[in-house]
């Protein structure tokens, strides 16, 4: 029998709560988010990238820290909005954009000291940084508009995969780092689409996920969305390999919905049917309507049925 000997840390995953990112996720039989690692997430606007990020954030410890480094501007009062779903009930802290003495800090200050606590501070479960694409080198702060200094931000990008790796790998507690990202289209060459940052963070990144709206999966009550689908790609996963994809429903506003989430795994499992009306074999739930105003309304209960089918699907990998 082989044997492995030396100093190193372990992988191990959590349940995200939802079904196909933890299959999509998987690894020898394993389901779940890997701890200790860089999640990149990117995509185009408006898709639920920072929603996504909250709620795997909230899930990696219910009780823990929650450090958030934004750059692009955030509405407060959403925070505990969209890490609730997931069961949270620690402490979001937002890093300061100004120092005791009410002077602006740098982008690159802020990131030093995101990484270090990430290392340092046991009660940080999970870090936020939102986003790559609005980070403002101190170089190019400095500079007329119109100067070529978007080398600047690769550098500063690729000292913080790094010192975000080292930090995420040697925390006594195990900890992630989510890092949202931007996508654009890239025409030469072929279709397709990049994001910012460079290729540091790409290789270093543990895990990718590009996000895009399931429009054909939107829970709708006439020209409404009621519910938006969101699909992702897993581009890269150092521990499990590429290819595989995932979906979640969310709800602008009101953030990632689990239990719309079961629903529709179900559906994409054959496990149920969704129209109209939501059944499960002959036995009908009722209109999808009806069930979007129980998930808002908290009737948990009304999904239980969905998460049942779900667990036996895991006990079954």
């Amino acid at each position: 029998m082989v044997k492995v000997e030396g100093d190193y840390t372990e992988i191990n995953r959590i349940s995200t709560g939802l079904y196909s990112v933890d299959a999509a996720l998987s690894f020898q039989n394993k389901m779940g988010l890997p701890l200790r690692t860089i999640v990149e997430i990117y995509g185009h606007e408006h898709i639920g990238k920072s929603t996504f990020a909250y709620y795997l954030s909230g899930m990696m410890n219910p009780t823990g820290r929650i450090l958030i480094c934004d750059f692009e501007g955030l509405d407060v009062n959403y925070l505990p909005v969209a890490t609730e779903p997931s069961g949270f009930d620690g402490t979001i802290e937002i890093l300061r954009a100004v120092d005791n003495k009410g002077k602006m800090r740098s982008h690159e200050s802020m990131l030093n000291e995101f990484t270090t606590r990430m290392l340092r501070d046991e009660d940080v479960s999970a870090g936020v940084i939102d986003s790559i694409g609005a980070i403002l080198p101190t170089f190019e702060q400095a500079s007329e508009i119109g100067e070529g200094f978007g080398a600047k931000r690769a550098v500063v990008v690729a000292q913080l995969a790094r010192k975000g790796t080292h930090a995420v790998i040697n925390k006594p507690t195990p900890s992630n780092i989510f890092i949202i990202n931007h996508s654009h289209t890239v025409v030469s060459g072929g279709m397709g689409h990049q994001s910012a940052g460079g290729v540091v963070l790409k290789h270093l990144g543990a895990v990718r996920l590009y996000l895009y709206f399931s429009s054909r999966d939107h829970i709708k009550s006439g020209d409404e969305i009621l519910a938006h689908a969101v699909a992702g790609n897993v581009e890269k996963l150092r521990y499990g390999g590429k290819g595989k994809t995932f979906k979640f429903m969310l709800i602008p506003g009101y953030g990632l919905r689990p239990n719309l989430t079961a629903i529709q795994d179900c559906v994409d499992l054959g496990l149920a049917e969704r129209g109209a009306v939501v059944k499960i074999e002959d036995k009908s739930f009722g209109y999808i309507s009806k069930l979007v105003e129980d998930d808002l309304e908290g009737r948990d209960e009304k999904f239980e049925p969905f998460f049942e089918l779900l667990k036996k699907k895991r006990i079954e990998v």
